[in-house]
C-alpha cells in the first residue's frame, strides 16, 4: 500500500494535482484485523479502513476496528 501511494503521489507532481485532496483508503480482511496492521497502514497514509465481511459475521474484527485509536 505504501508504494501505491508513493506512485499516486509522484503522478499528482507530475499533473500537477495536489495529492492531499485524494481520500486514501485501504479494504482489508478480518484475519489481518490487528492494532498493528492500522498503525502501518495510517504510518503510510491511509485515511480510511474498509473492513471487508461475509457471512457469517464476527462482530469481534468490527470490535477489533472500533477500539483501536
Amino acid at each position: 500500500y505504501g508504494k501505491k501511494i508513493q506512485i499516486l503521489d509522484e503522478w499528482c507532481a507530475k499533473v500537477g494535482r495536489n495529492p492531499r485532496e485524494i481520500e486514501r483508503t485501504v479494504a482489508i480482511y478480518p484475519k489481518e484485523v490487528t492494532p498493528e496492521i492500522f498503525e502501518q497502514y495510517k504510518q503510510v497514509g491511509a485515511e480510511h479502513v474498509i473492513l471487508t465481511c461475509a457471512g457469517p459475521f464476527d462482530f469481534g474484527d468490527l470490535e477489533k476496528l472500533l477500539s483501536w485509536k
